[in-house]
């Protein structure tokens, strides 16, 4: 799981007393990518029936002095329409629904084809954060 700048940058200031950082006040939203967003801006999925879908639970959890956090419930994305969205390769956390700034960012551990009426899902506990 990769931070990006956008969130380094707001942490430092915040903890150091320079800039507060505000909480996203609609909560958190889970992005998919075709290829890693590695550039800025990155590229996230679009169309045929894609959006974000907000996660209110996180559970965390201490695991050789790593504290983990992770999804508390099913993760569920719209059927994808119109030919799919692809082959999905890497996950992203946002603090809006639209726009807004990618926060963490992670591979997947196994690429998943998003075709015409298939399900994209993260089960419990399958996406996780951490700060290494």
């Amino acid at each position: 799981m990769a931070f990006t700048a956008f969130l380094q940058q707001a942490m430092l200031k915040h903890f150091l007393g320079t800039s507060a950082y505000t909480f996203p006040t609609g909560g958190v939203y889970v992005a998919l990518f075709l290829v890693p967003p590695t550039t800025s801006p990155p590229t996230e999925i679009s169309g045929n029936n894609y959006s974000r879908i907000a996660v209110s639970g996180w559970s965390t959890v201490l695991q050789s002095s790593t504290t983990i956090a992770s999804n508390s419930s099913t993760v569920l994305f719209p059927t994808p329409s119109s030919g799919g969205w692809g082959t999905i390769t890497a996950f992203g956390i946002y603090d809006s629904f639209t726009g807004g700034n990618l926060l963490f960012w992670g591979n997947l551990v196994q690429n998943t084809v998003a075709q015409d009426g298939s399900s994209v899902q993260f089960q419990t506990g399958s996406l996780q954060v951490n700060i290494t």
